[in-house]
């Protein structure tokens, strides 16, 4: 459903739209922080959204988000692949090279954000509204239930040019998150692919 204003957006997801608007208009201070530790060393900061706001965006989640199919290369954050689903494809083969992409969720703007939501169907006011409750400072953050599927699905068109750019090498491509994995049955150059 592309909802074309506030009051419809509103009833779409299920709030009343004063407090949608409240919600965007504080988005940014409606998180708070904290860090975990990563499992390869160092800190990892985590931006959760306060219960108002998450509310909101496991609504956008579960009545726009999920029902878009993402790539087929792409197994993290996706119901029934997951990282179990990504090694059953990396495993067994001879040659693999792995690239981690910096910064993943914060490398996304707010205005990626909102040009996604234009692309299907929402116009610029409701995709404003929308990029504002599902971005902290202007990008998405580690910590909102709307993050992971929306760098998923923002990262289509990149998933579809690393399929060209594998198939090109004669490689596979799959993607966790992100982590990046080439692979092939013999070794290859791993230089000139990176």
């Amino acid at each position: 459903m592309a909802a074309n204003d506030l009051n419809t957006l509103s009833a779409f997801l299920g709030f009343a739209p004063q407090h949608i608007f409240y919600l965007v208009e504080l988005a940014d201070k409606m998180y708070f922080e904290f860090e975990i530790a990563k499992a390869t060393g160092g800190k990892r900061k985590i931006s959760a959204p306060r219960s108002e706001l998450k509310g909101v965006q496991r609504a956008i989640l579960g009545k726009i988000l999920e029902p878009i199919p993402v790539d087929q290369a792409c197994f993290a954050y996706v119901k029934d692949k997951g990282v179990v689903g990504a090694a059953s494809q990396l495993s067994g083969h001879k040659a693999l090279l792995r690239l981690d992409i910096k910064d993943f969720f914060p490398s996304i703007s707010q205005f990626r954000v909102h040009r996604f939501f234009e692309s299907i169907g929402y116009n610029s006011k409701v995709a404003y509204i929308l990029s504002r409750l599902c971005t902290l400072n202007g990008a998405l953050c580690q910590g909102a239930p709307t993050s992971p599927c929306l760098s998923n699905l923002i990262f289509r068109k990149t998933d579809r040019q690393m399929h060209s750019l594998a198939k090109s090498f004669k490689l596979s491509y799959v993607r966790y998150s992100d982590d990046i994995f080439l692979f092939a049955n013999t070794n290859f150059n791993h230089t000139r692919v990176r």
